[in-house]
């Protein structure tokens, strides 16, 4: 599964959605990012709002690239960051990113409000783990 599979299923795709923590692990080529991301939709009948803690696991990692926040853009409050889905193709970073990649892998390019700068990711596989209520 890729992260675009993963945005296909949420009501919302990661719009809005609020990173919390993130974690990453290179000796074994793993990414995980926790998440507040909205799991219901308007359609639900219980809570049309439901954002949930969730886990994107992210694995087979071939590069994951924060690009340095914009200095303007930092604030001094401790929020969690506010992101939504980019391109999975960007046309500009602020650093080079990889390429050829290995077969099979996808990227993925996150926005990150506070920063007014991306996220960029490309692995082979991905997971969305949402806790049961």
């Amino acid at each position: 599964m890729t992260i675009q599979d993963i945005e296909q299923v949420l009501p919302n795709g990661f719009h809005d959605s609020t990173i919390i923590g993130l974690r990453l692990n290179y000796v074994t080529r793993t990414a995980e990012i926790d998440l507040e991301i909205l799991i219901s939709g308007p359609d639900d009948a219980e809570d049309s709002e439901d954002y949930r803690p969730s886990t994107l696991s992210i694995s087979e990692l071939v590069y994951f690239v924060i690009e340095p926040p914009d200095s303007r853009y930092l604030s001094q409050s401790e929020t969690p960051l506010l992101i939504d889905g980019g391109s999975t193709e960007p046309e500009q970073s602020a650093s080079p990113l990889p390429k050829p990649l290995p077969a099979g892998a996808f990227t993925y390019s996150f926005f990150v409000h506070e920063w007014n700068s991306f996220i960029h990711v490309a692995a082979l596989r991905a997971e969305l783990v949402v806790p049961a209520k």
